[in-house]
């Protein structure tokens, strides 16, 4: 049965006594519900309904009654034999996300008028929320690591209690809209339930490798399914509630006084480390640790038998920003040495990210060896350098005046032979 957009139905045959068919006019019945096929639809189209109008227009008559009598069909009528009658809602395009009704009604003396009134009938709507979780953070904060395993908890309202459902979820990525994809395929889940009371909550569980997903944001879509039709969704690109967000640190590192990557080897020298960070949830308070490292065995350094590292508290005012971390120590046994700092942010005491990489240029500090051999002579000038060849030439000036002068006193001893002791003088 098919009732109108006000809710009324009539058993009543509307069809004319011309448009029956021969065999409805030899048997007077008909042998078969034309509308048999489709009870065992999952969701009936409106479509489906447009092309069976003239059948809709059929009506409903019981020709065989409870104890074996048959009454013939009266064409233009209908006819419920006195009994108890059960209605159950079927799936179809605009009912999605109600619940389906079934309720019984009877036929008696009482409705002899021929028409039983059931009062308003109302489909409650079947809604489901979610809310994320990473499970090493307690929230929807987590690292981008090998092994990431998120917790989707679904709510659910209305639904019917012992009956099976399915919820089947996906990962979406925040930036793009569309699927997450790892190692190019999607990462999805589903889970069966039936449920004891028609509201609750179902845990659904995410198992994927975040390697790479470091700065992003990805979100948990679910759809509540119901004999293989959709009949509930939660989708919502930008509710926090089902976003999940992976942090990313990067950092800079430099010798305090040289303002490079170039340290001074004094016993308190100081590098200043730029931690950049992005994709935090603001208001919350961090932790940054840093430790320096020796890139040629990659281990920590140790000065005076103790690791050098420092660390810093904050809060995140806003989801990107800046934090400056200051590592000072005794750096006159690390001539000829190459430093590497790491950097590791927490929450809650647990690692959400993390920067540590021996080849990163931008978190390296080296330290030279000082040279040990004395200053070479310098060389002669170069053609076009004036300023040294202008002193070269007062040089050879000088040294041609004190040549002539000695030149000239030589002379005057071998002409005046009587005034050489004078001369000597």
């Amino acid at each position: 049965m098919v009732t109108d957009k006000n809710g009324f139905f009539s058993t009543k045959d509307r069809r004319a006594a011309g448009d029956l068919d021969e065999e409805e006019g030899k048997d007077n019945a008909r042998r078969q519900n034309p509308f048999d096929d489709l009870l065992n639809e999952k969701q009936i189209s409106t479509e489906a309904l447009k092309k069976r109008a003239e059948q809709i227009r059929c009506g409903v008559f019981f020709g065989t009654g409870q104890f074996g009598s048959k009454a013939s069909m009266i064409a233009g009528a209908g006819a419920l034999p006195y009994d108890t009658y059960t209605i159950e809602e079927m799936r179809c395009e605009n009912n999605k996300g109600y619940v389906l009704q079934k309720f019984s009604f009877t036929v008696d003396e009482k409705t002899r008028t021929g028409t039983v009134d059931l009062e308003t009938i109302t489909d409650d709507l079947i809604t489901i929320g979610t809310k994320a979780k990473a499970e090493n953070t307690g929230m929807n904060l987590s690292a981008a690591e090998k092994d990431v395993k998120l917790m989707d908890t679904v709510s659910y309202t209305n639904l019917v209690p012992g009956k099976e459902y399915v919820l089947k979820g996906k990962l979406m990525d925040q930036k793009t809209g569309k699927e997450l994809l790892v190692n190019g395929k999607p990462v999805i889940s589903q889970q069966k339930f039936v449920p004891e009371k028609k509201d609750g909550t179902v845990d659904v569980e995410f198992v994927f490798s975040g390697a790479g997903l470091a700065g992003t944001s990805t979100v948990v879509f679910e759809d509540l399914y119901e004999n293989d039709v959709n009949i509930a969704s939660h989708a919502d690109i930008h509710d926090e509630g089902q976003t999940i967000h992976f942090p990313e640190v990067k950092t800079h590192a430099e010798d305090r006084k040289t303002k490079d990557e170039v340290g001074e080897t004094h016993k308190e020298t100081t590098i200043v480390d730029k931690v950049n960070y992005r994709n935090l949830i603001p208001g919350k308070e961090y932790t940054v640790k840093g430790v320096l490292m020796d890139k040629e065995t990659g281990k920590p350094v140790m000065v005076k038998g103790k690791k050098v590292t420092s660390e810093k508290k904050f809060t995140a005012h806003k989801a990107d920003g800046t934090v400056e971390m200051s590592f000072t120590f005794d750096a006159s046994s690390l001539k000829g040495k190459t430093t590497v700092v790491f950097e590791d942010l927490f929450y809650e005491g647990v690692k959400v990210a993390s920067h540590a990489d021996l080849s990163d240029k931008d978190q390296t500090v080296h330290f030279p060896k000082k040279p040990d051999t004395p200053p070479e002579t310098p060389a002669p000038p170069k053609t076009g350098d004036r300023t040294k060849l202008l002193g070269y030439i007062a040089l050879m000036l000088a040294a041609g005046t004190t040549a002539a002068g000695i030149a000239y006193k030589k002379r005057q001893m071998h002409k005046f032979p009587e005034d050489q002791d004078d001369l000597k003088k």
